[in-house]
């Protein structure tokens, strides 16, 4: 499937710049404080009539706790952080594709700033 054929069968619900401190890197200084991410992730599911039930779709809120929760448990990489995002987003019920970005500001002099993202479809 394409990402065109994905956004006209189905709706994304995401979260985009969630702002949380993560002792997130390999260097010394980088793990002795904590520095300010970002992390935005996006799911796609079907477009069908929800009936105001938030049992029948994903909630943002819970792409934000699974966010919070994993950079709570100390990752060093940023990509572990995103590997372990997605492990548990393309399970919920209803995903059939996502993409989980993290960003560090401050990494690297000069830049607004780097990270990793990346995408998932479900088959």
């Amino acid at each position: 499937m394409t990402l065109e054929e994905l956004q006209l069968s189905c709706r994304r619900i995401y979260i985009e710049d969630l702002r949380l401190l993560a002792r997130l890197g390999i260097y010394p200084h980088e793990i002795a404080a904590a520095q300010e991410i970002l992390i935005s992730a996006s799911v796609w599911v079907d477009k069908k009539p929800l009936g105001e039930d938030i049992e029948n779709t994903v909630s943002y809120a819970t792409l934000a706790e699974i966010a919070r929760r994993i950079v709570r448990s100390h990752h060093f990489l940023v990509e572990t952080v995103v590997e372990e995002m997605i492990r548990e987003i393309r399970v919920l019920p209803g995903v059939r594709a996502g993409r989980v970005d993290c960003r560090k500001l401050h990494a690297v002099t000069g830049a607004d700033a780097s990270g990793v993202e990346e995408f998932f479809l479900n088959e």
